[in-house]
């Protein structure tokens, strides 16, 4: 019973880190830190802490815990933990601009999940989709565009065949960054409009945010000052009160230099 009370909990957390609520995300591990825990589920909590810590600047924090869940779990190279652990290692290199190094780390990971049975791959589509949306990030950073569109398209359809649907916006909203980068604005917002369509849907306000940001660069760039102004105002009372510290640096930096 313990076990699938965590379960739940663990799940709530994951709500938490897609809905850019941060604060609660950890409020919540915190609390579930002080009781007695399997090594199993404290592993588990601590993939989930160093997934959110980032989301407050704790980029370094995140590693350390990280580099010591790789450590432990490296006995077991084909194990989802293992796995998993290295997917979030390459966010955390992404972040920190190691862009060939997360490339490396991801031929590693590529690796390992090409050496899994037929039969394993549908338990470990969320790092599959982890690892092509990160591989589509870095060279994004590296300004390769076309190939951050080839692997985000990949991760869509990826996606799209688990019904993934957070996943499917995300990967939506990295089609419409690729797009954009390379002038093909028209199919870039209707990538863009079905990532809004999916998030409302969820009622994600950290993403809704974050796409209507978009939207308000359009407008100024088409010199609708009125509707670019209406669409940032919409952004302001998320940035009050996101309890994602990340993200709201990132929104007040694009906002403060729209293009």
């Amino acid at each position: 019973m313990r076990f699938s009370v965590l379960e739940e909990e663990i799940s709530k957390i994951r709500h938490h880190i897609r809905h850019g609520e941060s604060k609660k995300a950890l409020e919540l591990i915190a609390k579930i830190e002080k009781r007695e825990l399997s090594d199993e589920d404290r592993d588990n909590l601590n993939l989930h802490k160093a997934e959110v810590l980032p989301s407050y600047g704790k980029h370094v924090e995140a590693m350390e815990l990280i580099e010591k869940l790789i450590k432990k779990f490296q006995r077991e190279k084909l194990s989802k933990k293992y796995i998993t652990a290295l997917s979030q290692k390459v966010w955390l290199l992404i972040g920190s601009s190691q862009l060939d190094n997360a490339l490396n780390l991801i031929k590693k990971i590529n690796e390992l999940i090409k050496s899994l049975p037929n039969e394993k791959l549908d338990e470990f589509y969320m790092e599959r989709y982890s690892v092509l949306l990160a591989k589509g990030a870095a060279n994004y950073y590296k300004g390769n565009y076309k190939q951050h569109a080839k692997f985000a398209k990949k991760a869509l359809k990826l996606a799209e065949k688990y019904n993934f649907e957070h996943g499917i916006g995300v990967a939506l909203i990295n089609l419409h960054e690729s797009h954009r980068m390379f002038e093909n604005k028209e199919i870039a917002y209707d990538y863009l409009e079905e990532a809004m369509r999916i998030f409302r849907k969820h009622k994600n306000q950290y993403r809704i945010a974050y796409i209507e940001h978009y939207y308000g660069h359009k407008y100024a760039q088409e010199m609708n000052y009125d509707k670019a102004i209406e669409s940032y105002l919409k952004i302001m009372p998320f940035i009050k009160q996101s309890e994602n510290a990340y993200q709201r640096i990132a929104i007040l930096l694009h906002l403060s230099n729209p293009q």
